[in-house]
């Protein structure tokens, strides 16, 4: 366990982001480099309480999760599309020397409905693979279903509610929901 420099880190994780490689060094005696495996935050603050590292050996591979960036504006949306972001993260595989924190991706190449980005869209830097399919969805634009709604005027809803109450055979109430005087005086008289 070893305590570090809250504002120093924070400083640290917004000038080279949580995908990084970070250099460690311990009381000035052991350097290493490593990457944020895990943050745990407070429940109520969600200020970092505490850090997982993973020590990086510069000569082996390693996978990790990389954050997908969004760019630009895709032409299917003023189509009359939607803009559907499938992922946020990718995962690759690269030697730590290769490590990038983040792929971009320009959503101009997104320009009628039904066009999309996939894994095998991307241009990334030699050395770096892609662990997730080449045909793994980025980002689509999908059309805009709608749904017809009948507008139905006050008039043409009493007449259906008049049909539907006289096919049920359906006495019908005041306003206070009891049946009218001169059914009442039928009944009795058929009593």
């Amino acid at each position: 366990a070893i305590f570090i420099d809250k504002q120093e880190f924070i400083h640290l994780l917004k000038e080279k982001g949580d995908g990084a490689l970070i250099g460690l060094s311990i009381k000035d005696q052991l350097a290493f480099k490593v990457l944020i495996q895990d943050t745990q935050r407070g429940i109520l603050t969600q200020e970092i309480i505490h850090l997982d590292f993973y020590r990086v050996k510069m000569d082996e591979k390693l996978r990790t999760d990389i954050r997908v960036h969004f760019i630009g504006e895709a032409p299917g949306v003023k189509a009359g599309g939607v803009l559907i972001k499938d992922r946020d993260h990718i995962q690759i595989e690269c030697l730590p020397k290769d490590l990038i924190q983040e792929v971009q991706v320009d959503l101009s190449r997104l320009t009628d409905i039904h066009s999309s980005i996939t894994v095998a869209d991307l241009s990334l830097p030699h050395g770096v693979v892609v662990l997730d399919g080449s045909s793994l969805i980025l980002a689509s634009i999908a059309a805009i279903q709608q749904e017809k709604v009948e507008a139905v005027s006050a008039e043409e809803e009493k007449a259906k509610e008049k049909e539907l109450i006289d096919k049920l055979g359906a006495k019908p109430e005041d306003a206070t929901g009891e049946e009218k005087p001169n059914e009442k005086q039928e009944k009795e008289k058929k009593k």
